[in-house]
C-alpha cells in the first residue's frame, strides 16, 4: 500500500484514539502533536531504511517500507502488542526474543510436537485460519518489528506475495499465530480490533 493510504489509515486511527477519555495515557510522552492530532513518529529516512536492509541482508517488504515512510514506528498496536519499533532496531525474532522462541518450542515439545502443515491448510487466511497451524521453522527467519506485549508482530520472508510482500504474523507463544498476506492486511485487522474494543 502507498504512503498516502497508510497516512489515511493512521490519521483515522489517531482521531479515534483522541476520542477516548485520557488518550495521552495510551502512548509515550512526546508522540502526540496537539496541533495535528498525530500520535506517530517522524518518517524514517531512505538512508535509515537502506541501512536496516543492509544490516538484515535483504529488502524489506513493500507495505512495511511504505509504512516507515509515514512513521518510523507506531506507539499504538493491536490488543496484544505494545508498539511498533523504529526500523533501526528491528531484528530477527530468534535474536530479539530468544526466550519467547525457547518457550514456544518447549511447549511444542511437551505438547507432542507439530505435524507438517500442507499448503492447502497453511495458505488459509481470515476467520477460517487455525492459529496453531504454524510452520515452526519460519520463526528462525521471522523479523520482529514490534516490542513484546502478550504477542509480537513478525514478518516472514519465507512466504512472499506479489508486490514484494511478506506474510505477516501476530504471534503469541501461548496461542500461536494469526497470519496475514501482508503487513498492511495485519494493520487493517488490528485497527478494526481497536475500533471494536473502543466501541465496547
Amino acid at each position: 500500500m502507498t504512503p498516502e493510504l497508510w497516512r489515511e489509515l493512521l490519521l483515522k486511527w489517531c482521531k479515534q484514539v483522541l476520542q477516548l477519555p485520557g488518550p495521552s495515557r495510551l502512548f509515550p510522552p512526546g508522540t502526540l502533536d496537539p496541533l495535528t492530532g498525530w500520535i506517530g513518529y517522524p518518517a524514517a529516512s531512505q538512508d535509515a531504511i537502506e541501512k536496516a536492509e543492509s544490516r538484515l541482508g535483504l529488502a524489506l517488504p513493500g507495505s512495511y517500507k511504505n509504512f516507515l515512510m509515514v512513521t518510523n514506528g507506531w506507539p499504538l498496536a493491536g490488543p496484544y502488542v505494545s508498539a511498533l519499533m523504529a526500523v533501526n532496531v528491528v531484528d530477527w525474532f530468534s535474536k530479539k526474543s530468544e526466550e519467547w522462541l525457547s518457550s514456544w518450542r518447549m511447549g511444542v515439545k511437551y505438547g507432542g510436537g507439530l505435524n507438517p502443515v500442507p499448503d492447502e491448510d497453511y495458505f488459509v487466511y481470515g476467520e477460517r485460519q487455525n492459529p496453531l497451524l504454524i510452520r515452526d521453522q519460519y520463526l528462525d527467519r521471522a523479523l520482529q518489528i514490534s516490542d513484546g506485549g502478550i504477542g509480537v508482530y513478525l514478518l516472514n520472508p519465507e512466504i512472499g506475495f506479489p508486490n514484494s510482500e511478506w506474510e505477516a504474523w501476530v504471534f503469541e507463544p501461548e496461542t500461536g499465530a494469526q497470519r496475514y498476506r501482508s503487513f498492511w492486511d495485519l494493520m487493517v485487522a488490528e485497527h478494526q480490533s481497536f475500533v471494536q474494543i473502543k466501541d465496547i
